[in-house]
């Protein structure tokens, strides 16, 4: 009796591994966001901060029926007095969770460069370029359309940036 429990309990969790397997895909996606941008100053004083929004695209390619790679690519904009703006491509690693509800929510964490532009005091364009590290969280908020959290974590020579993003995501 145990062992025939044992059985249908292995057979329904196949079933269920088989259910999640089948239904996810890579696919290419795009997205927007809306934060806030801060920068920190060799000294650990607090530079300011300001408004940040975005647009990032990019291709989600799963290496098993959980765990994704991210290959994305986000420019950030933000209103500062200088104008910064950051592109960065980054590769991310997701574990896909399936709630109660069917729905995913996928935790990332990942690392790229950064490559940014901004306007001197004097009028001319400058920038910097530097590694980033991001975490974030994603939500699957009806198929393929997802909402999350993304912080990145921008290192600079003389300064540390910090991104902090809600985003709204397209995946096909």
């Amino acid at each position: 009796m145990q062992f025939s429990k044992l059985v249908v309990a292995m057979v329904l969790g196949f079933g269920a591994t088989v259910a999640v397997a089948n239904d996810v895909k890579d696919g290419f996606y795009v997205g927007g966001s809306v934060g806030a941008f801060g920068m920190t100053g060799a000294a650990g004083d607090e530079e300011g901060s300001s408004t940040a929004y975005g647009l990032n695209a990019g291709y989600q390619k799963y290496i098993d029926t959980r765990t994704s790679l991210f290959f994305d690519l986000a420019y950030t904009k933000t209103n500062t007095s200088v104008n910064d703006k950051f592109l960065v491509p980054s590769v991310l690693v997701g574990y896909d969770f399936t709630l109660s509800n069917g729905k995913r929510l996928t935790p990332k964490v990942g690392v790229g460069m950064y490559k940014s532009y901004f306007d001197t005091n004097a009028g001319e364009k400058d920038g910097n370029t530097g590694v980033a590290l991001k975490v974030g969280i994603d939500y699957e908020f009806t198929k393929n359309t997802y909402v999350g959290l993304m912080h990145t974590h921008i290192d600079a020579a003389e300064t540390n940036g910090r991104i902090t993003t809600l985003t709204l995501t397209k995946k096909f």
